[in-house]
């Protein structure tokens, strides 16, 4: 078993919320459970996040303009409208 250098540390923690595990794993040339293990030792999480996560339904470029639109003082209900998204999908975003 070889150790787990700092460069493949940093390559897990970048890869881990866009790749799957195999892909990680391939990239390193590690086995999916070492990957798995070594993660969970260094604290970092393997869930996709983003437009990575294969169940999003709305671009994260439009959940982030929402948001800033939001911050400057715009109405959810205005924004739904404009971004074309469900007023009550997009309030999921918020509260």
């Amino acid at each position: 078993m070889r150790r787990w250098s700092e460069n493949e540390d940093q390559t897990l923690k970048e890869s881990a919320k866009t790749l799957a595990v195999k892909q990680i794993a391939h990239l390193l040339g590690r086995t999916p459970k070492a990957v798995s293990n070594r993660a969970n030792l260094i604290g970092v999480g393997l869930k996709k996040s983003g437009d990575a996560y294969h169940g999003r339904k709305y671009p994260e470029a439009d959940i982030e303009l929402a948001r800033r639109l939001h911050e400057s003082g715009m109405k959810l209900r205005l924004i739904a409208e404009k971004l074309e998204i469900p007023f009550a999908s997009l309030k999921n975003y918020f509260y």
